[in-house]
């Protein structure tokens, strides 16, 4: 998952505690000077799908101030 736009200067430390240390998978975050990127390797997917969506949470309520509702296309 790529995030491009405002960032706090502490928006990867705030993905890795939303993440912890949870599942079977490898997950990183590494922050850009204008940017997030986050990484999966791991088994499942839905398993890395709730990684992402817990990382996007962080990302939105952090960097933008807005709640993190989850994109309709998500549902599909």
């Amino acid at each position: 998952m790529i995030y491009v736009g405002p960032t706090a200067e502490d928006a990867a430390e705030r993905v890795r505690a939303a993440i912890g240390s949870r599942g079977d998978g490898v997950f990183t975050v590494s922050q850009l000077e204008h940017g997030v990127v986050c990484r999966y390797l791991g088994p499942r997917v839905s398993e890395g799908k709730a990684l992402f969506v817990r990382a996007w949470d962080a990302l939105r309520t952090s960097c933008q101030g807005k709640a993190a509702n989850a994109p309709r296309i998500w549902a599909t």
